[in-house]
C-alpha cells in the first residue's frame, strides 16, 4: 500500500493539532482524510484543506 501523500506533506505534531482543534470545535464530529487511489479512474475530490 502506498504512503499518503498527507502524510508525508504534514508532520504528525501538525496532523494532531489540527484534528484536536476540530474535534473541540465540532464535538458531534470526527476529522477523516480521504485521499483517492493511485489507480482509480474516479473523478478528482474538488474540496481540499490547504
Amino acid at each position: 500500500m502506498a504512503k499518503s501523500s498527507f502524510k508525508l506533506e504534514h508532520p504528525l505534531e501538525r496532523r494532531q493539532a489540527e484534528a484536536a482543534r476540530i474535534r473541540e470545535k465540532y464535538p458531534d464530529r470526527i476529522p477523516v482524510i480521504v485521499e483517492k487511489a493511485e489507480r482509480s479512474d474516479i473523478p478528482d475530490i474538488d474540496k481540499k484543506k490547504g
